[in-house]
């Protein structure tokens, strides 16, 4: 009887619908530039809020830049948020991340950090 108080316990969190979200970072470094793509991924249609920061850190200083908007969740898979591109030299690193919202509720966040 315990394991099944236990199994309800966990399963609790997905019927409220937490965890039902994702944020996936992409990142491709190809001829001195760094591409990343964020994706989003969840119940189909939902309607979501997302920021994206990305910060730039160099000996000069740090530059933050966001981006923000909403994005109606693909039916199948995951779906792009935004692109990015940054320029890349040595000595500089980035930090971008990703945080998902439905409301005013945070349902997901990822961080990457390049170079790692």
């Amino acid at each position: 009887m315990a394991w099944l108080l236990a199994f309800m316990l966990a399963l609790a969190p997905l019927a409220r619908g937490e965890g039902a979200y994702g944020v996936r970072i992409a990142a491709a470094p190809e001829g001195g530039v760094l591409t990343v793509t964020p994706f989003a991924r969840g119940p189909a249609d939902r309607v979501l809020r997302y920021e994206v920061r990305a910060e730039q850190h160099s000996r000069a200083g740090k530059s933050t830049s966001v981006q923000a908007g909403t994005v109606r969740l693909a039916p199948r898979g995951e779906t792009a948020l935004s692109r990015l591109s940054f320029a890349l030299s040595p000595g500089l690193r980035y930090e971008i991340i990703v945080r998902l919202f439905e409301g005013d509720a945070p349902v997901g966040e990822s961080r990457l950090a390049y170079p790692q």
